[in-house]
């Protein structure tokens, strides 16, 4: 397994799409138990696994989405890149 970065494509699965997308930007390394923020506040320059972060992705077209406390089904993402799953998460935030 390859680390994942910053400007890396996968696919992006949500509620009832498939689509190409790209990691926007690595923003936190996070605990995964207390949410809290590691690494100081500077921005992590690669994933690898086991990490817990959070990131901005980039989609290619529009697509319907919730925020994961809104609407828990449609708030869930996967990303895979081939036949292989590389990390899956929820919605915090759209930004238009």
């Amino acid at each position: 397994m390859y680390p994942v970065l910053k400007g890396k494509q996968f696919i992006v699965y949500t509620f009832s799409n498939k689509i190409a997308g790209v990691i926007y930007s690595l923003d936190k390394l996070l605990d995964m138990k207390t949410d809290k923020e590691l690494n100081d506040g500077k921005r992590p320059k690669r994933l690898i696994k086991n990490n817990y972060a959070l990131v901005t992705i980039k989609v290619d077209e529009k697509i319907c989405l919730e925020k994961f406390e809104n609407n828990k089904s449609m708030g869930r993402i996967a990303l895979r890149d081939g036949d292989q799953t590389v990390g899956s998460g929820v919605v915090t935030t759209l930004l238009g």
